[in-house]
């Protein structure tokens, strides 16, 4: 997950669904509820999720007739080979009507 942080920092986390408390020294982040537009990735992740990102705010975005909300982002990886040419991985763009 990204977002801006408090003094605009960006922040990165990694995050996994679950009942049980938050660890000491680790901090808990929710991610609000939003309309997300979803997009998929199969590709090796050297440099996949940066195509991925611009096209999505230079493609798709613009035409969409959505605008991006002001809640985090979310990347979503699927398992830990991330150099195998069909590796899957999400983009969760938070997204509201124009």
């Amino acid at each position: 997950m990204q977002d801006a942080g408090e003094a605009g920092n960006l922040i990165e986390s990694v995050g996994a669904a679950t009942g049980a408390p938050c660890p000491e020294g680790m901090e808990e982040r929710v991610v609000p509820a939003a309309t997300y537009a979803v997009f998929d990735c199969a590709d090796s992740m050297l440099d996949a999720m940066q195509r991925l990102q611009h096209r999505i705010l230079a493609e798709w975005l613009p035409s969409s007739g959505y605008e991006w909300a002001s809640k985090s982002d979310v990347e979503v990886y699927f398992g830990p080979n991330m150099t195998a040419d069909d590796y899957r991985s999400q983009v969760w763009l938070p997204i509201e009507k124009r």
